[in-house]
């Protein structure tokens, strides 16, 4: 694509360029975040960039009106494979036998922690992003409850643990609550604060016994786990967790209209799933009589 023009770092090569129409975005604009969308991309089927590379170009050249500069405003985006001609880059690593390759090919953020869950292996599931918002110490906060319940859900709206740079103004740390604790009412479930946190635990067991429950495939899945469970009467708590800044921008919450679109999508979910329960057009969930471990215990 075209020269970068990093501010401050100036290239021999690059001269001062010929501008570019204020419509489209400049090529460093567009190589600080289109990496990072291509990456989101793979990320929702299960296949994520292992590396990468691009190059610039730009040459003056004559043309019938003088001198000309051509480049690429627009980039050239090529995919597949390993983007390296470097030797030790050439062949993939072999996959040792018995290795386990979990690939999902609906694209959709619940369609990946469904397979997640499904594929998933041991007595204990944790759900979690790979964008730097969460801790992972956290995680033994949702163990330490794990013996008393059957899910353990993180909450992002504790002030006093939400850092400086994380995206939780009060525009989304308001909607989560009133979503959460509309959720909380209609159900009659535990003290919910946020309706959207990704992390979480729940036993495997009863992991199982949603399977064939859930339905939401997109943004909006994380209240559905939440309503299933209470439908299937499991012990549900709710923990604070720290949040910190994330790497990249969200594709759920980055914008304003993204964030009102979902939040309206798990409103009318909840609103949904409470009218078809009263209306008794929701299957019984299998193992909702199974005790738990440590109820089991205690008695």
């Amino acid at each position: 694509m075209s020269n970068l023009r990093i501010p401050g770092s100036p290239q021999p090569w690059e001269g001062e360029g010929l501008g570019k129409p204020e419509r489209i975005a400049s090529a460093l604009d567009i190589m600080l975040a289109g990496p990072v969308g291509a990456a989101a991309f793979n990320n929702e089927f299960g296949r994520p960039n292992l590396g990468g590379y691009f190059r610039t170009f730009e040459e003056r050249i004559p043309g019938p009106d003088g001198a000309e500069v051509r480049g690429y405003h627009k980039p050239i985006m090529l995919a597949g494979g390993l983007g390296s001609i470097r030797l030790a880059h050439v062949e993939k690593a072999a996959v040792e036998p018995g290795a386990r390759l979990v690939t999902e090919s609906r694209q959709g953020y619940g369609y990946a922690l469904r397979r997640g869950m499904q594929e998933a292996s041991g007595d204990l599931i944790v759900l979690a992003e790979p964008d730097s918002t969460f801790l992972a110490k956290d995680v033994l906060k949702l163990l330490a409850y794990e013996g008393d319940f059957d899910m353990v859900l993180g909450t992002r709206t504790t002030r006093e643990l939400i850092w400086a740079e994380a995206n939780m103004g009060i525009f989304l740390r308001l909607g989560n609550w009133v979503v959460a604790k509309l959720l909380e009412f209609l159900f009659n479930g535990p003290s919910l604060s946020d309706c959207g946190c990704t992390l979480r635990l729940i036993h495997a067991e009863r992991a199982r016994s949603l399977r064939g429950h859930l339905t939401v495939g997109g943004s909006h899945f994380l209240p559905e786990m939440v309503i299933l469970g209470l439908l299937a009467r499991m012990r549900i708590v709710e923990v604070p967790i720290n949040y910190r800044g994330r790497l990249g921008t969200s594709k759920i919450t980055g914008t304003f209209r993204t964030a009102w679109r979902v939040g309206w999508r798990m409103i009318s979910l909840i609103l949904s799933y409470r009218m078809r329960s009263w209306l008794g057009r929701i299957p019984p969930i299998p193992g909702t009589d199974a005790p738990h471990r440590a109820e089991a215990q205690r008695k």
